[in-house]
């Protein structure tokens, strides 16, 4: 008879501890596996990596007035100095301004000066009135005691003749004929104190009248002077403006024709350009957009790696070395030349990254990758590719 043998059986207690000290190990297992996890992932290097813009200086030239173009002295590629002539202007409308202006001028010099001689003319008048009043009044003055003098004569003949004409001794007729004399100029006498009166009263009209009109006058100079002041200004800006010939545009800096807009002939309004100059300084600037993800990866001052979009013969493209001179403080949305899709707008912050060194061939304009290393530039590049060739299939 065969016996068989099985595993005893453990008490129910016993199973549901085994349980509980299971779980509680898979549980401390888990607790301890996060974190290790989460500092693992937080060690890894932060990866920096977007597009860009090659910028350098340049300058669009165009005249400030809409004018006429008689020639275009320059053709594209071409070096230019500070002071070339690049573009000359019909200046028969300059011309004629400059003629118009003149005649103002002129015209209003013309103004200033018979003010000036108004002004003079007016005083003048004022004190010819005044030494006329002055000296009527002394004339006047001079006939009241003439009169008066001769008037105390009269009465004193009359005073003698009395007792004589009374004593039959001299004929009535001498004595009647001195009496109207004396009464007449008793009259005359009497009349002269209003009219003096009035005399002085005109006489300190008139001093006032000159016055006043000296007053007038000296305020007047000073604004006289001060439109002529202004005038000899207008002079100098003008013969400044023709000494510069306005209808002639010069480089403002040495650099290269990039682009020729306009031909001969084409009328061009103010502001608008003509052709462009590359300036030739050794300062070349990449302009790239910090993504969402990135807003705080890059600071001022760090620097960062530029390569080149390119694949050529099995070589890589070329990189250079740039620092971060500025980033914006927020966050706007901008368009990305170097996106397939351009018309959709991205979110970020514009910075602006200064190639160290003369960033010989880099091409203004092209789209190259930012990177903090070389190796992620490299990567970036071929990405590109990529998106590039399934873009064109």
């Amino acid at each position: 008879m065969e016996q068989s043998f099985s595993r005893p059986k453990l008490p129910g207690s016993a199973r549901m501890r085994a349980r509980g000290l299971f779980r509680a190990a898979i549980a401390i297992a888990i607790l301890v596996a996060v974190p290790i996890l989460l500092v693992f992932l937080f060690k890894q290097e932060a990866s920096v990596r977007f597009n860009g813009v090659v910028e350098s200086g340049a300058e669009s030239v165009g005249p400030v007035e809409a004018a006429r173009i008689v020639s275009i002295e320059v053709v594209e590629g071409q070096k230019v100095k500070a002071g070339d002539v690049l573009v000359r202007f019909d200046p028969a409308d300059r011309l004629l301004d400059d003629s118009i202006n003149e005649v103002k001028i002129r015209e209003y010099e013309q103004n200033l000066a018979k003010r000036r001689e108004t002004l003079a003319e007016n005083e003048r008048r004022c004190r010819q009135l005044a030494r006329e009043a002055e000296v009527r009044l002394e004339e006047c003055r001079m006939d009241r005691v003439r009169d008066a003098a001769e008037l105390a004569g009269y009465e004193a003949e009359i005073e003698r003749l009395k007792p004589l004409v009374e004593k039959k001794l001299v004929s009535e007729l001498e004595f009647l004929s001195i009496r109207p004399k004396a009464e007449a100029l008793r009259k005359t006498v009497s009349q002269y104190e209003p009219l003096l009166e009035a005399l002085e009263r005109r006489f300190e009209a008139a001093k006032k009248d000159v016055e006043e009109s000296a007053a007038e006058r000296a305020s007047a100079e000073k604004e006289i002077e001060a439109a002529l002041a202004s005038v000899i200004d207008a002079e100098k800006r003008s013969a400044e403006l023709r000494k510069a010939d306005p209808t002639v545009l010069r480089a403002l800096a040495d650099g290269v024709v990039s682009k020729v807009y306009r031909r001969p002939g084409d009328i061009v309004a103010g502001g608008e350009p003509v052709l462009r100059v590359k300036g030739a300084t050794d300062d070349v600037f990449v302009t790239g957009m910090l993504p969402i993800g990135m807003l705080e990866a890059v600071g001022i001052g760090e620097e960062l790696y530029i390569t080149r979009l390119e694949f050529r013969n099995g070589q890589s493209g070329q990189f250079y070395r740039g620092v971060v001179e500025s980033i914006d403080s927020e966050v706007l949305d901008l368009f990305d030349p170097s996106n397939p899709v351009p018309r959709t707008p991205a979110r970020g912050r514009k910075t602006r990254i200064r190639i160290l060194g003369k960033g010989e061939g880099l091409v203004p304009g092209e789209t190259v990758i930012v990177a903090d290393s070389v190796q992620r530039g490299l990567v970036g590049m071929f990405a590109h590719e990529s998106a590039s060739s399934e873009e064109k299939k």
